[in-house]
């Protein structure tokens, strides 16, 4: 969903990026912060140069409207905005209306930012067409994370494909994709990376068997380096019978003919955990990963 759609006449939730001002008129520059026309004018801005949504409240004669945007702002604000040129940073709701045969744009109406509900499709963020820099989900996920005011998990760009999309759409966190040094999920303010394993299995094949040893161990020493856990979430089903490293020992498997044991994947832990003091392994229902993703990284 790149690039954004252009507004139409309706009520956008916006996020107020500068406010200036000269003896005539406040010219607050905005940007829709959510939804399909999300980052519509940074992107006109990208190929033209010009700023395409320019609110102008004229001191006059739109006292009343000034007024207005003071009290909208701050029924959704948690700090007292005494005047408008403290509106940079803030989030409004905004009927705007396409002059009939004109480029222009005009606000017709404000409301406070409650006002427009952010629906699971408001932030969602595709997965065909790539994760990568410069790919469409990506740009999207960089608008949303810019201007949407919510929460950001910053994803591995080969999670996308994860269950951690359609969660993080239906709990209000926008995904950012990235290229981590390790693990799959992280924040800007946490200590922690996850690394999510969809189940035992996929963790014994990264930890029993030699052929992965090195990435496994280099990835330990990458989130040693920048200085923060390692967390390994793993999901697992009744049959399994974990929910602790030492249960691993009783641990077995069997996928076409193949039976796979725990007791060398537990040792395998323990040596590691020895080795890396900064790693550690939770065990949760499947259905509740997504969920011990977040809160681990909210700690």
């Amino acid at each position: 969903m790149y690039p954004p759609n252009p507004p139409a006449d309706a009520i956008y939730r916006v996020k107020l990026l500068s406010a200036e001002q000269d003896d005539a008129a406040f010219y607050i520059r905005y940007d829709i912060s959510v939804g399909p026309c999300v980052g519509w004018a940074t992107y006109i801005y990208q190929q033209t140069g010009k700023w395409p949504l320019i609110w102008r409240l004229d001191k006059r004669r739109g006292t009343t409207a000034i007024r207005c945007a003071l009290d909208a702002l701050n029924r959704g604000s948690h700090c007292r905005i005494q005047s408008l040129a403290q509106a940079a940073g803030h989030h409004i709701c905004l009927e705007l209306h396409r002059r009939t045969g004109t480029k222009y744009i005009d606000v017709r109406r404000l409301l406070p930012a409650s006002a427009a509900q952010i629906t699971p499709d408001d932030i969602r963020i595709g997965t065909t067409g790539g994760w990568r820099q410069g790919d469409p989900n990506w740009r999207h996920a960089l608008q949303l994370a810019n201007l949407s005011g919510l929460p950001v998990l910053n994803a591995d760009s080969r999670e996308g494909h994860s269950p951690m999309v359609d969660w993080c759409a239906e709990h209000g966190v926008i995904i950012l994709p990235q290229h981590l040094p390790a693990g799959d999920y992280t924040t800007s303010n946490s200590n922690v990376i996850v690394d999510r394993k969809n189940n035992i299995l996929e963790l014994y094949k990264d930890f029993a068997g030699s052929r992965n040893r090195k990435s496994y161990e280099n990835t330990a020493l990458l989130a040693q380096v920048v200085g923060k856990q390692l967390v390994y979430v793993i999901g697992t089903d009744p049959s399994d019978h974990v929910e602790l490293i030492s249960d691993l020992a009783q641990w077995q498997c069997t996928v076409k003919n193949q039976t796979f044991v725990g007791t060398y994947l537990h040792e395998q832990i323990l040596r590691h955990q020895a080795m890396y003091p900064h790693i550690s392994f939770t065990f949760v229902k499947r259905e509740e990963v997504c969920q011990t993703i977040w809160d681990t990284l909210s700690v």
